[in-house]
């Protein structure tokens, strides 16, 4: 899953054909950082490498803290969009990991880059 965090938009990560939600799997991504960090948004960026776009209709993220569960979301998108941000209403702060389950979509998705902003 490096190319999710090469900065590069011309390369892509992508599930298996079989290893995707509509194939009854729930692909997942999860971010562990060193340390806590205080969190602003997730951006999604889109497949360029094979022009397919953001094939994610819904997603599921959970943010761990030191404290516990922090944020524990089930958010639908635009599959069409080829970039999607998502602004947390708050912050989240003191988080230790950052988990994205794909729960659903209309193919194999591919992600150019995923890019958590933080402070």
């Amino acid at each position: 899953k490096s190319k999710l965090y090469d900065g590069k938009l011309e390369t892509s990560w992508f599930a298996a054909d079989s290893d995707t939600p509509t194939q009854g799997k729930l692909p997942t991504i999860e971010v562990q950082f060193a340390s806590p960090v205080g969190i602003l948004s997730l951006n999604l960026r889109g497949d360029r490498q094979q022009n397919k776009g953001l094939l994610i209709a819904e997603l599921h993220l959970v943010a761990i803290g030191e404290t516990g569960v922090l944020a524990n979301e089930t958010l639908s998108l635009t599959p069409a969009d080829l970039d999607i941000n998502l602004v947390f209403k708050t912050p989240l702060d003191h988080v230790k990991s950052l988990r994205v389950t794909l729960t659903r979509s209309t193919g194999a998705p591919g992600l150019a880059e995923l890019e958590i902003l933080g402070r």
